[in-house]
């Protein structure tokens, strides 16, 4: 009886393994491509278009950082001094060698797992726009870069855009942003690992370009457009800051060569901002201000004491005016023109004590109605203040 039992349990073994093997007809190649990559085996990557990689590699990142940093463990061993010698992939020449890795996976091991971030077709088409029609190589301020997305859809939350040279594959270039070599902030690595950023538009230059360029636009909250109807916030003199050409009279001063050193990734800028806040002033949907029977919104914000803030608002439908309450109600700020070429309003200051504080967004007239977008960025303290009238 014994060895009966014992022979109908490997009859039942060797059927269940014939099923699995049915069913995966190659598990062991999947289980090692898993622990090599610690990636998705849904598809295979030349099913996948450089961006989807590059979304997938960093989505690898934020869904199991601990696991990554097991991974990026293993890439010490291709280090030389300050060169990155990576398998099949040109040298990279690093500014703080191996330790930049070091402190990469330091800061993995205390990171907790976040839901991946969702590929967004509006995003990725103001990404690629910007590549392709704009210079890069400057940095893209907040209001250029809504401006851009909103041709597709509405964006409300916190947004981003980040700039970086891709390496040879996906693989080494979210490796390089995520180690951060040159950048003391780790700027690259912030935004991916960002809790507030749920979605990302990737765009880049021909692969055909060596180091081509591309840019991550990471939004918090981003509803897709089901038409293009053109952008959201239109202001397109905004541009500022053309005359800069005129800089070549520095070959006066010999020493200044030597400063390129010292840049951080010079030709990956980025842009952050706090929150953004789209809407429209309408008859029904927007309370009546009864000094003058304007119509207004509010929207309201967290902020810190001490923190300097700019809050733009924004429309080509109307002449806007923004003020900015404490919760008490006092008028911490308040602007109609930001410039004398502009109808659109902008308040810098220093936020006096931590809580809630209240954005007064406002026609000019009684009969101001439209569509607006509300900014909030970091400002510089030295400038706040500047802009309330």
């Amino acid at each position: 009886m014994y060895a009966l039992r014992l022979f109908a349990i490997a009859v039942a073994t060797l059927l269940v393994t014939q099923v699995a093997h049915a069913r995966d007809p190659q598990p062991s190649l999947q289980r090692s491509t898993q622990v090599a990559q610690n990636s998705s085996t849904l598809f295979p990557v030349s099913d996948l278009s450089y961006e989807e990689q590059l979304l997938r590699e960093i989505n690898r990142a934020r869904a199991n950082p601990n696991s990554y940093a097991d991974w990026l463990e293993g890439q010490r061993q291709y280090y030389d001094g300050q060169t990155l010698d990576l398998p099949g992939e040109p040298p990279i020449e690093t500014q703080e060698g191996v330790e930049a890795l070091n402190e990469a996976v330091r800061f993995l091991r205390n990171t907790r797992p976040l839901l991946p971030l969702a590929l967004s077709e509006g995003l990725s088409q103001g990404a690629s726009q910007k590549v392709t029609n704009e210079d890069v190589d400057a940095s893209i301020n907040g209001g250029e870069l809504i401006r851009v997305i909103s041709r597709y859809g509405t964006v409300n939350g916190p947004l981003a855009v980040d700039i970086k040279d891709s390496e040879t594959t996906p693989q080494s270039t979210v490796l390089m942003m995520i180690i951060g070599d040159g950048d003391a902030s780790r700027s690259h690595r912030k935004k991916i690992f960002n809790i507030d950023y749920k979605y990302l538009g990737v765009g880049c230059e021909e692969l055909t370009e060596p180091n081509p360029l591309c840019v991550f636009a990471y939004a918090g909250s981003y509803v897709e457009n089901s038409a293009n109807e053109g952008p959201i916030v239109a202001n397109p003199e905004t541009p500022e800051t053309p005359e800069t050409p005129e800089t070549p009279e520095t070959p006066e001063t010999p020493e200044t060569p030597e400063t390129p050193e010292t840049t951080e990734t010079p030709s990956n800028t980025s842009s952050e901002i706090l929150l953004v806040k789209q809407g429209v002033l309408a008859e029904g949907e927007s309370l009546v201000y009864p000094d003058d029977n304007t119509l207004y919104n509010e929207h309201i914000f967290r902020g810190q004491a001490g923190q300097t803030v700019t809050v733009r608002l924004e429309s080509s439908e109307f002449d806007t005016f923004l003020a900015i309450f404490d919760e008490a109600g006092e008028v911490l700020g308040q602007n109609d023109d930001a410039t004398d070429n502009t109808s659109n309003s902008t308040v810098t200051l220093t936020l006096p004590a931590d809580g809630v504080y209240r954005i007064f967004v406002n026609g000019y007239n009684p009969s101001d109605r439209g569509r607006y977008t509300v900014v909030i960025e970091e400002g510089d303290e030295n400038n706040a203040n500047s802009n309330n009238n």
